[in-house]
């Protein structure tokens, strides 16, 4: 769906683009706080962490205290992505083999280490991602098998080498 949204979008006009699930809360005043922090710390894609209180299927997504970002080889293809303007020809359309998106996110590092970029997970704007429960609006089984035959044709990390945490960059006070 995000392919067919951006396919006659001059992307080259903006400077991020912004994927979101319709099942996520997000409080006031998010977007400019996430893409300032996004464009403070150079992450050519991010995603904000989740609440405590959210569906979460990997454990790197939940948000840290007392942390503003942090430099992950990780982030997550749902439900909010970002992706600064540097990564596009790059990420973009995204790559359809696995429909539901699913093995991007350990793909997706591959890439952003190629090129000499950075990526991670922004802590000090998390979204509530807990309005319904998630995977339900598909065959998971299905989902699964493309994302393993995903990553039999495409450079990955494991999700070892990816779920992991580079650099913490403390919640600055106010």
């Amino acid at each position: 769906m995000l392919n067919r949204l951006l396919a006659h979008e001059a992307l080259d006009t903006f400077e991020y683009i912004i994927a979101c699930d319709d099942d996520v809360v997000i409080r006031r005043g998010f977007i400019d706080l996430y893409l300032g922090l996004q464009t403070a710390h150079k992450l050519s894609l991010a995603q904000p962490a989740r609440t405590k209180n959210s569906w979460i299927d990997h454990l790197i997504t939940q948000r840290v205290d007392g942390v503003e970002c942090r430099y992950t080889r990780f982030v997550e293809i749902g439900p909010v992505f970002s992706i600064h303007r540097r990564l596009f020809k790059y990420l973009l359309p995204l790559d359809v083999t696995s429909a539901m998106g699913w093995g991007l996110d350990f793909v997706w590092p591959t890439i952003v280490e190629a090129q000499g970029l950075h990526m991670g997970i922004i802590d000090a704007a998390p979204v509530d991602h807990s309005m319904r429960q998630p995977k339900t609006g598909y065959v998971s089984k299905d989902a699964l098998a493309a994302m393993e035959y995903l990553w039999s044709i495409k450079p990955h990390l494991t999700v070892d080498e990816a779920q992991v945490t580079l650099n913490t960059v403390p919640l600055r006070s106010k």
